[in-house]
């Protein structure tokens, strides 16, 4: 339909008379059909193809043939300096080491001062940041225990395969090279099982590698006297001529010490299961409840596949029925949606693991492809494209032969035995599928009641407080005895309000709870609180500060 206008002017001569009521609605209508033609079909704007990196170097190609860059791309440059030193120019990214085992990353150019300051300022950066310590790991090994002090007479050294020798010098005196021959002799007769002993004659020196077995009640009364010459820090041998008819017991106790800390408790009584941590004012340990550690939020595992073609594939005609992706290989797999052989087209929801919603991702490349094909690709679920929250794309392919692309979910709500497949149709009649880049990968978001079903603990006891180490979790409880589990005073662990976990009775000790003073559990008036029988699960929900919830399989 073409416009009527009344006078003439840049759009023509007019009609010279007023228009009918036919003609004005006829101009209304044909204006009303313009604007819904450019709402249903607006004109689509140029999309980003594909980016690539080379080097410091960065691409961007369009999907019209336009071409970005390249663009350079700064990267920091980490350099090792070495030892820290006095009136030295730094730079940002060096790594410096002090103390010998200090390991710092420089955060901004600077000239160094006479002495180390790990609190320096520059233009209002912290200049030194420590990335890790040495000794902190090294002080756990028995080396560290066995290197304090003045061990005359004895030598430690670290073997290739970690291993760790003790050297023994009696003396460099002729007078002790008879009790030598004699302890050397006797330890390496019999079956001594496990020791193996190397004398070197002109050294006056032995060596032993003690795994088990002690034998001649002579000779190691030798040995416990040539041991106990000199200074041994921390370490004292003893020798019992009584532990066995014949025989005789060796053996040697090393007393580690708190270099610096001299408010450090002399008994240990009543502090087993607890933590030891150095005071806050450094002046020595302490011994802390587990259970009054700060809580940190469970992070779950990791749920999900990732699948992909090994080897092109194609020419297909898929004009008419499309192409579903058939994928023999897996990046990873960490719970069985995949077969690499039956039904290896599929992403499928096993059974058993409360997964309630996921989130999809499909790529791939074609190539032979016809220019100016019309082409389709989705993740179909459970065979179809059509549900909320698919993933598709539809597009012509414009003068490219060879074509990109992506496509993703949003987070689906899934059941047991849900499947995802990759499908792909074109109006091309025959076209190829790069094995290098068509993959389909699924994350699960979310399982049954948001329980991380990686923390699942066994408690043996018969009695026990719940603390910040329970947080989500699912506590097997396999004593024969009747168990008691308190629930604490949010005063005495904080756990944050919301947080649930699980009790099971997994042995015939029935499981109850019970709760600290000033907290309130609630439960069902007709209910104990308390397990019903074995394999019984409770749940608890914390609701309030100092308030629970509990349900379940109640007695």
């Amino acid at each position: 339909m073409t416009m009527i206008y009344r006078t003439a002017g840049a759009w023509g001569a007019g009609k010279g008379s007023n228009l009918t009521a036919a003609e004005v609605d006829g101009n209304f209508h044909d204006l009303d059909a313009r604007l819904v033609d450019v709402e249903t079909n607006p004109a689509q704007p140029v999309q980003i193809e594909g980016i690539t990196s080379t080097g410091s170097a960065l691409t961007i190609t369009m999907d019209n043939g336009d071409v970005y860059g390249p663009f350079p791309i700064d990267a920091a440059t980490i350099d090792f300096r070495g030892n820290w030193g006095p009136a030295t120019a730094y730079k940002t990214n060096d790594i410096v080491v002090h103390a010998g085992s200090e390991v710092y990353y420089v955060a901004a150019d600077h000239t160094s001062d006479g002495t180390f300051d790990a609190n320096k300022v520059v233009t209002g950066k912290t200049v030194y940041n420590l990335m890790f310590d040495v000794y902190p790991i090294a002080q756990e090994a028995v080396g560290w225990a066995l290197s304090e002090g003045n061990h005359s007479g004895i030598s430690f050294n670290v073997q290739p395969d970690n291993t760790v020798d003790a050297t023994v010098d009696f003396s460099t005196s002729e007078a002790h090279r008879e009790a030598i021959t004699a302890v050397y002799s006797s330890l390496t007769q019999g079956g001594n099982t496990g020791i193996n002993f190397f004398h070197v004659e002109d050294s006056f020196i032995m060596t032993a590698a003690v795994d088990a077995g002690w034998v001649g009640e002579a000779s190691l009364d030798w040995l416990v006297d040539a041991l106990n010459r000199g200074t041994h820090t921390g370490i004292s041998f003893t020798y019992d001529d009584n532990a066995a008819v014949g025989y005789g017991a060796l053996s040697a106790n090393v007393s580690v010490s708190f270099t610096g800390l001299t408010d450090t408790p002399a008994s240990y009584g009543g502090q087993g299961g607890k933590l030891v941590a150095v005071k806050g004012d450094a002046t020595g340990i302490e011994f802390i409840d587990r259970n009054t550690v700060t809580a940190v939020a469970a992070v779950p595992r990791f749920m999900g596949a990732m699948v992909h073609m090994t080897a092109t594939s194609g020419p297909w005609n898929t004009s008419v029925v499309g192409w579903t992706a058939p994928f023999d290989a897996e990046i990873y797999d960490t719970d069985g949606f995949h077969n690499t052989v039956t039904n290896n087209t599929r992403l499928t929801i096993p059974a058993g693991l409360g997964i309630r919603k996921v989130r999809l991702s499909g790529t791939g490349r074609v190539n032979s492809i016809a220019a100016g094909s019309d082409n389709f690709l989705s993740i179909r679920k459970n065979g179809t494209d059509v549900y909320v929250g698919s993933g598709s794309a539809d597009f012509e392919n414009s003068a490219n032969t060879i074509w990109s692309f992506s496509v993703h979910t949003g987070v689906l709500a899934v059941s047991e035995g849900d499947y995802f497949e990759l499908f792909f149709k074109t109006s091309d009649t025959s076209v190829s599928i790069d094995a290098d880049r068509t993959s389909l990968s699924i994350e699960v978001v979310e399982v049954e009641g948001g329980v991380n079903i990686a923390n699942v603990q066994t408690e043996n006891t018969v009695s026990r407080t719940l603390g910040a180490a329970d947080i989500n979790a699912h506590l097997l409880c396999t004593s024969a005895s009747a168990v008691t589990i308190t629930v604490p005073a949010n005063a005495a662990v904080s756990i944050p309000i919301g947080i649930g976990l699980d009790l099971e009775q997994s042995g015939a000790g029935q499981v109850s709870i019970v709760a600290a003073g000033g907290v309130t559990i609630n439960k069902p008036a007709d209910r104990t609180a308390a397990t019903r029988s074995q394999f019984s699960v409770l749940r608890l929900r914390k609701v309030g500060t100092d308030s629970w919830t509990l349900s379940g399989d109640l007695a």
